[in-house]
């Protein structure tokens, strides 16, 4: 939890240095057009140059908090951390081992899935079924419809096999661990980590 709250307070910080910067860097286009043209409204903002850079940094700030934990983006927080597969749905894994998938991502479900490998195509979640608690399914594979929000529990990697190669999907050897999406999902250009929260 303490993680948590640093990792919070390391976004806060770096998404007001930002909005600091982009508002700077928004006064000096303002600065740049009004030299250029005689527009009455540019012209009172570089009166006000002060007030200009003040009232936007709290904008900025909110933006980049809300772009920051977006669907797109929020990665989790601390220990517990997500990724997302579609349709508001998230992958998550638990102290970096265990890995699950809500079915209902706004209620606690006791059909959640403990899941192992896995890989996401055609809007389905494909993924091995892990078995080790006394809760757990009597199947070793799922395939989950993100979009129509319903699975198909699968016995045998047989049984998935076959309804794979039905179905056009991927096959067990071309599932990935969640270490593998996460660093996929967070890698990003150096660009864009200084840059973007």
């Amino acid at each position: 939890m303490i993680v948590a709250y640093f990792e919070l307070i390391v976004i806060l910080i770096h998404c007001l240095l930002l909005s600091l910067l982009y508002s700077g860097i928004l006064l000096l286009v303002v600065l740049l057009i009004a030299k250029i043209t005689r527009l009455s409204f540019i012209s009172g903002i570089t009166t006000r140059k002060l007030y200009f850079w003040c009232f936007c940094i709290p904008i900025l700030f909110v933006t980049l908090i809300l772009y920051r934990f977006s669907y797109e983006r929020d990665n989790g927080l601390g220990e517990t951390v997500m990724i997302p597969v579609g349709y508001e749905q998230h992958v998550f894994c638990s102290d970096g081992e265990m890995v699950y998938f809500y079915p209902d991502p706004d209620a606690y479900d006791p059909e959640d899935f403990d899941i192992g490998k896995f890989t996401v195509s055609q809007n389905k979640l494909c993924a091995e079924v892990i078995r080790d608690y006394s809760n757990s399914p009597d199947y070793d594979f799922v395939v989950y419809d993100l979009e129509e929000k319903t699975s198909t529990p699968l016995s045998t990697i047989k049984d998935y096999t076959q309804y794979a190669q039905v179905n056009n999907l991927p096959l067990p050897e071309d599932f990935n661990d969640f270490s593998y999406h996460y660093k996929k999902f967070t890698t990003k250009p150096k660009w864009k980590v200084w840059l973007l929260p």
